[in-house]
């Protein structure tokens, strides 16, 4: 049996194009269910359901899809050897596994075969977000340049259990802000990390309470918060020429309020805000990734770039293989950010390649980072941070600017956001 919706979707900041997503599951309910689960993405997705292994290499025979997304305990064909034929015949095909086997052999047997793993069950929003991540990573990135550089990696940054948790109750209508507060400060290093940051905002009175902090700023900036703290402070010190942690965090706090004041001047949408508050914390995530990784070869990178002034991005991809803002988003995708956050990550060097309407999350990205950068430089305060300035920028005839006719709206959020430094400097 073979069911079938039709629809289109936008690969997340590639385009319009047709998404094929085949699903494989022996439970014919569990089928219909999916169907019903998804049924909002109908509009987007093309999405075929097959009952077993043998119907599902059958259809994939007569035509090209995208995404196969299978059980693991099925008849003749297991979903485990189903993959095997899958990545063998359809290398480019992206494999998901779906399921609620219980047995670890089997899991690890089918997690070998696959590029995602997810338990049932599970949310609507979960599943979605599982396929549309997977997606990001394979089309949006250059995924073999990403997978030759993870290979030589021996270290990447974790998710902080908390965040792990808090991320868990993302879905949950009824999940409170005290309960929020219960999970952070159950990590005591966390929780002081946490208040630290929070205190860089300018409140009249310090922040001393977690509950008091997540009331204040919203969940969602807490977890940027919770989870770029863990990130940077889970990396011993490091002896780089150019390179200090403690100032790479503060830029990363400096471009995250400036880009949120930036969305919020724009769009007066909170969450459009808090999502650029976040991308602005995690711009600088693969940085990291290099430093921990590659340390010679990023040491090497940064002596390029200041002793003959050549622009990082070019630098990286030319010794490292790819640049800090792709393995960063690469990394963001397979913990479950969404879509704009991945792109404000991504591209906010390059935000040309994402046709964003009006002002988007990697338009407030890509401003906030020079804004950073030009409102240090009036302060005489750019030595501080010690940022890569690879490249002269002047927002009167920066090409993306005047593009997107955005010079009077910079202008604008240059005195926005020096009155927020002011405070910050004063507060």
């Amino acid at each position: 049996m073979v069911l079938s919706t039709n629809g289109t979707t936008e690969i997340i900041g590639v385009g319009m194009t047709r998404i094929k997503i085949l699903f494989v599951d022996e439970n014919r309910e569990q089928l219909t269910g999916l169907q019903k689960l998804l049924a909002d993405d109908s509009d987007r997705w093309e999405l075929f359901f097959c009952e077993d292994g043998m119907a599902a290499l059958d259809e994939l025979a007569q035509g090209e899809f995208d995404v196969i997304v299978t059980d693991i305990d099925m008849p003749i064909i297991d979903g485990s050897q189903l993959l095997a034929i899958v990545r063998e015949r359809y290398p480019s095909l992206i494999r998901i596994v779906f399921s609620h086997c219980s047995e670890q052999r089997k899991i690890l047997r089918a997690a070998q075969m696959a590029h995602r793993y997810v338990p049932k069950p599970c949310s609507a929003s979960t599943l979605r977000r599982t396929i549309e991540n997977t997606l990001y990573i394979h089309v949006v990135l250059d995924n073999d340049a990403v997978r030759k550089v993870l290979l030589q990696t021996s270290s990447l940054p974790s998710v902080p259990s908390a965040y792990t948790k808090l991320m868990e109750k993302i879905d949950d209508p009824d999940f409170s802000v005290r309960e929020a507060a219960e999970i952070i400060s159950l990590d005591v290093g966390l929780t002081v990390n946490v208040l630290k940051q929070v205190n860089q905002f300018g409140f009249e009175h310090s922040i001393t309470d977690i509950y008091q902090a997540v009331s204040l700023m919203g969940l969602d900036v807490i977890r940027a918060i919770a989870l770029t703290t863990h990130i940077f402070h889970s990396i011993g010190s490091l002896e780089i020429p150019h390179f200090s942690m403690e100032k790479l965090m503060q830029e990363s706090m400096l471009v995250a309020l400036f880009a949120k004041q930036i969305m919020l001047i724009e769009t007066k949408s909170d969450e459009n805000a808090d999502h650029a508050f976040i991308a602005g914390m995690l711009h600088r995530l693969g940085t990291l990734v290099f430093v921990v990784n590659f340390p010679d070869k990023y040491a090497a990178v940064l002596d390029r770039v200041y002793g003959a002034n050549r622009p990082l991005i070019p630098v990286e991809n030319n010794l490292i293989g790819i640049s800090h803002p792709k393995i960063g988003a690469h990394l963001l995708a397979l913990w479950g950010m969404p879509e704009p956050i991945l792109n404000g990550v991504a591209f906010y060097r390059e935000p040309a390649v994402i046709d964003e309407p009006n002002v988007g999350i990697t338009t407030a990205v890509y401003a906030a980072y020079h804004l950073t950068l030009d409102i240090l430089d009036e302060q005489d305060r750019k030595e501080s941070l010690d940022l890569v300035i690879d490249e002269p920028f002047d927002y009167r005839t920066d090409s993306y600017l005047v593009g997107k006719n955005l010079t009077k709206q910079y202008s604008h959020w240059r005195e926005e956001c020096r009155v927020l430094f002011q405070g910050l400097l004063h507060g």
